[in-house]
């Protein structure tokens, strides 16, 4: 059943649908909100002027060239270096001449466009089939297993990372230095802030960006009208009266009785307009800057209320009452993808352009003669550049840096890695913390409980990012805003009081419980657990939104219930339904076949659940393990793995560990990229040439289609000692296997030659001579400093661009334009073979070096007469408990003999009731076939002739070969380039830079008393200078003589960076002498 669920999960949704699902939400509705939260623009000069947004709306990609538009693909974008992206048209209507004039299609900018998305010209990639967009993908050139998700800038890939952030709009206590406070976070269309409630010296304030310093709370909730102490004392609480007595004693000290004292008071703690009512600009600050998430249509007595609450959290905290939040919990996190992050960058940036609109209107409207008649559209068009730069630059920089909103955030991009199609894949399911990675807190860094099925446990990166950096699990979905009335007029009719209709008295009454949505005080209700079980009833039947959630806290007598975006739920199946549909396989097949994973949904046997509302609910794992008090069961157990993390076989038998090495190598493992490779033009890309689908496969490699694109083979592994060169990991290949193609790679780079416009606005031309162009050919091979291009100037100055590095094998040429000028792409093919020193591993974590490659006719053999292609150290297996391997050999060899593909999905056991289990079966088919059930073989010496007198572990285990190789890191150099400053060689391989000796290096030479070697590597084949010294007063001086003594100085040789040291110390005024000796 859990797999039948899991395909069908898969059926109809895209692997990176959360990034889909986002920019489509922000693409149809958001943006449409933010432009009418900012749809007038007036003038300040002309009051009879303004400008309306009356729609929005976003075109597919187009290109304009040579003032034609016309539809651009992503291949295209790729080769040319273009942006995707499509026309941003408004509808707007202003005024011109005192007359009302509308205009339609006008436009604003260009917006990147995701790929795959609603707007995308390539048919959403839903499902896992591949079907019916093969032919359009096709004729787009495009690979058709590409899932999309990211966008491409100037021909680069760019994915926007999934960003993890402290949750909003809702109460956070936290803890501080001056003890326990209160803080919200709140957000709405048009405002941001952040307000907190303090305790100090015994009197609660208000902190908030608008006000110059702290202010007493109670001013500022009478200020908001509750003027009433008894009033504010019944929102509060009977238990706050100890610690609030002194609140009170200050507003009795200010004299502050009423609304207006209250105002009054507070402007004095903030920055009005020069011309401004006191009263009335305090009041409009306190409307839009303080708690803009709670909606105020009248007045502002729902902030007051909800800063009493704030006030009670903090009073109920320092009495013990409440616990300070988790903020590791992932009910306490929101996370922000493309479409959200799209939003506020978009929500900024259209304000700045309507600002700078506003001012350059108001700039000729002030002028009081003008020679044209004023078209407020002409200085429209004249601005829409912004937009699309703004949009443009971060996602190719990756930094959102927003003054409006005070937020700097740098890496929210990243370009999409494409070692193999898993490496891209992993890419768009990592979500990025903003906690500092120096930092050394485990706190951030551990695996939180709340976090099962949520994220992965095991795919987590090494080094400082461990445990900050995650990945989304399998079924995990991030929540889109869904609309809070609808929720909210259900609630009303399940009996919910409003608080505009209950009394400041009946709030903590004990059979009273508080309703919040969203975060924003609702209501009350009197049963919470009848109320909760109804509304996921209505829930169920599909009245509502699949993502809303609704949940009991106890302890603080309240439910909530949350329809924000960015909250992380999974699917569980609903106990209640247990019915023929679940019960019998033969009906449940046969519904499967006719229904999709939304029908499941809206038919009430599955729902998603949220962090919080998982508390209410229990969970069993397994159908076995139900009993009479569990709400739900799992939908499948590997599902709390990555997608990533779900290619290792047997995941459940390894050390954990393990398991997370083979998170970071799988995705640095070289396999096919796309089905459009030949086509790409990318800075680097690696591709294997023979690739193999797994022996050992799972569930999961037939859905995220490793199985179709994978990034390894099969390798037929020995496990025995041999030659002494497969010490510490290293492994033994054989040479016939390499020479058949066994993990041979093509390493493809790509040159761009810009033909540069000059100084009097002409463009390079590709020299020709005798009409060939003077351009190398595909196929050609180049070696270091062979000419690859000739250009020449409109000058005729021919300049020759040579290549450098390693030999290679012209693969394409490729003369285009781009946004700007003209360019040539060159396309290197080198082939690499395995040799010693590459690096391999297999999909458990146990990573080596290639460290001999033997002839075939010396390697050992088996009784059919086959040699191994690798030779792995057994003593790999003891400390590392890897004994997912040793299952994953047996069921390969298994499946080599059965022909059938071993099931090697983690935590499953195939095996019927009372029947053989997986390990059992496997051992009885190779027993079957003539083999050993332990997998061991008798092997026969290839260099003596002779039986080994011990069985050898042999069988089939699938290797990856890594993007670390020796041809790219072997460096070396006698003489070379030298840095100017310092004189020193370079550093670096790319700048042929020299091999540095250190300072630990350094100390082992003095330690053995290696003068002449230390002088020799540290000047002589360094920075040795002939440096003019004074012999008097041993000051480096001019060669003619010393300015100081007069005296005719002597050659020193050192070091130029000692030389240069000694003249820095002298510009400050130090004066350093040499003591000279004179040699025997």
């Amino acid at each position: 059943m859990k797999n039948d669920l899991v395909e069908l999960f898969f059926r109809e949704k895209s692997l990176v649908r959360q990034h889909i699902e986002s920019y489509d939400y922000f693409i149809e509705k958001e943006i449409h909100e933010i432009v009418q939260a900012n749809n007038t623009v007036v003038s300040d000069i002309d009051h009879c002027f303004y400008l309306r947004y009356l729609g929005i709306r976003i075109e597919f990609p187009t290109f304009v060239e040579n003032m034609v538009e016309q539809s651009v693909y992503p291949q295209e974008c790729r080769t040319r270096d273009i942006t995707y992206s499509a026309n941003i048209l408004v509808d707007i209507e202003y005024t011109k001449n005192k007359q009302k004039i509308i205009k339609k299609n006008v436009h604003l900018g260009k917006m990147p466009i995701m790929l795959r998305s609603s707007r995308c010209h390539l048919e959403s990639y839903a499902g896992t089939k591949v079907g019916g967009n093969r032919l359009k993908d096709h004729k787009a050139q495009e690979c058709v297993y590409d899932n999309g998700g990211y966008f491409i800038i100037r021909g680069v890939e760019k994915v926007i990372q999934i960003q993890e952030q402290l949750s909003r709009n809702r109460i956070i206590l936290e803890t501080g230095k001056g003890g326990i406070y209160s803080s919200v976070t709140s957000a709405s269309i048009k405002h941001k802030s952040k307000t907190n409630v303090i305790y100090k010296n015994e009197v609660f304030y208000v902190q908030s960006n608008i006000f110059t310093e702290d202010v007493p709370a109670l001013v500022v909730i009478k200020a908001m009208g509750v003027e009433k102490c008894r009033e504010i004392y019944e929102y509060l609480g009977i238990e706050c009266a100890e610690l609030i007595e002194y609140s009170y004693d200050e507003i009795y000290f200010r004299r502050i009785f009423s609304k207006s004292a209250a105002l009054l008071e507070l402007s004095k703690f903030v920055k009005l307009k020069a011309d401004e009512d006191p009263e009335k600009g305090t009041e409009r600050l306190l409307r839009d800057k303080i708690l803009p998430n709670v909606e105020c249509s009248v007045n502002l007595r729902n902030k007051a209320i909800y800063l009493c609450l704030m006030i009670r959290k903090c009073v109920l905290a320092k009495k013990g009452h409440l616990q300070t939040d988790d903020k590791d919990y992932l009910g306490n996190k929101r996370f922000e993808l493309a479409g959200q992050m799209l939003s506020i960058l978009f929500e900024d940036t259209f304000k700045k352009f309507n600002f700078e609109f506003k001012k350059s209107i108001d700039k000729i409207l002030s002028k009081r003669i003008r020679t044209s008649e004023f078209d407020a559209l002409t200085f429209f068009n004249l601005q829409t550049g912004s937009i699309s730069s703004t949009l443009n630059r971060a996602i190719s920089s990756g930094n959102w840096n927003l003054k409006r909103f005070r937020m700097e955030r740098s890496g929210v991009t990243h370009v999409l890695t494409r070692y193999s199609y898993i490496t891209a894949l992993g890419m768009m399911t990592k979500i990025n913390s903003h906690f500092e990675k120096t930092r050394k807190v485990s706190g951030p860094r551990s695996l939180h409980t709340s976090s099962w099925g949520m994220f992965c446990p095991a795919d987590t990166p090494e080094g400082e990012s461990c445990g900050l950096v995650k990945n989304l699990a399998l079924l995990a979905e991030i929540s889109t805003d869904s609309d809070s009335g609808a929720t909210e007029r259900v609630l009303a009719e399940l009996g919910v009081t409003e608080v505009a209709d209950s009394s400041p008295s009946a709030f903590y009454a004990p059979s009273n419980f508080l309703v919040y949505v969203n975060g924003s005080l609702f209501g009350l209700c009197q049963n919470p657990v009848k109320l909760a079980q109804k509304f996921r009833e209505i829930r169920r039947s599909g009245l509502l939104d699949k993502f809303v959630s609704i949940f009991f806290n106890k302890k603080e007598q309240a439910l909530y219930v949350s329809t924000d975006n960015g909250r992380i739920c999974r699917p569980l199946v609903i106990v209640a339904k247990e019915n023929a549909f679940w019960a019998d396989r033969q009906i449940r097949e046969n519904a499967l076949k006719n229904r999709t994973f939304t029908d499941l949904v809206t038919g009430g046997f599955i729902e998603y659940l949220d962090v919080n509302e998982e508390n209410d609910s229990l969970v069993a794992l397994s159908k076995g393990a139900l009993g009479p008090a569990h709400t739900h069961l799992e939908v499948a157990d590997c599902a709390i793995l990555s997608l990533v993390a779900a290619t290792v076989p047997f995941p459940h038998h390894n050390q954990s560990p393990r398991n997370t090495y083979q998170c970071a190598m799988g995705k640095q493992a070289v396999g096919h990229v796309a089905t459009n490779a030949k086509k790409r033009s990318d800075l680097l890309m690696l591709k294997m040439n023979y690739t193999q689908r797994p022996l050992a496969s799972s569930l999961v490699l037939s859905l995220n289609r490793y199985n179709l694109i994978p990034a390894g083979l099969n390798a037929m592994v020995a496990v025995m000692n041999y030659t002494g060169y497969d010490i510490e990991d290293a492994v033994v290949l054989n040479k016939q296997a390499i020479d058949r193609g066994f993990a041979r790679v093509e390493v493809y780079r790509t040159l761009k030659i810009e033909l540069n416009r000059c100084e009097n606005g002409r463009l390079e031309e590709i020299h020709s001579e005798g009409g060939v162009e003077q351009v190398v050919g595909p196929g050609t091979l180049v070696r270091e400093g062979d000419a690859l291009l000739s250009k020449v100037r409109p000058d005729r100055t021919v300049r020759t661009v040579r290549h450098k590095g390693r030999a290679a094998y012209v693969d394409r040429v490729i003369l285009t334009r781009g946004e700007d000028d003209p360019f040539v792409k060159i396309v290197f093919r080198e082939t690499r073979v395995p040799e010693i020193g590459d690096k391999f591993s297999s999909r458990h974590g146990q990573k080596g070096v290639v460290g001999l490659v033997v002839q075939q006719c010396d390697m050992p053999f088996n009784e059919q007469g086959i040699s191994p292609d690798i030779v792995m150290n057994p003593h790999g297996f003891p400390s590392r408990m890897t004994v997912g391997k040793i299952l994953e050999q047996i069921s390969g060899k298994a499946a080599c003999c059965t022909g059938n593909y071993a099931d090697a999905t983690a935590f499953e056991d195939n095996s019927a009731p009372g029947a053989e289990t997986q390990v059992e079966k496997t051992c009885s088919d190779l027993v079957a076939h003539g083999f050993s059930y332990s997998g061991k073989d008798v092997f026969t010496s290839g260099v003596t002739g002779e039986q080994f007198e011990s069985f050898v572990f042999f069988g089939p285990i699938f290797y990856q070969r890594l993007k670390h190789m020796v041809a790219d890191k072997i460096h070396c150099r006698a003489r070379g380039p030298r840095a100017v400053l310092t004189r020193q060689p370079t550093e670096g391989r790319q700048k042929d830079g020299g091999l540095r000796l250190g300072e630990m290096e350094r100390d082992c030479l003095i330690g053995y008393g290696a003068s002449a070697l230390l002088s020799e590597r540290l000047m002589h084949c360094s920075d040795e200078f002939d440096a003019h010294v004074c012999a008097k007063c041993g000051v480096i001086c001019y060669k003619v003589r010393c300015s100081l003594c007069g005296m005719k100085p002597v050659v020193v040789k050192m070091p130029y960076a000692c030389k240069l040291l000694f003249q820095e110390l002298m510009a400050m005024n130090i004066l350093p002498k040499i003591g000279l000796v004179t040699g025997k």
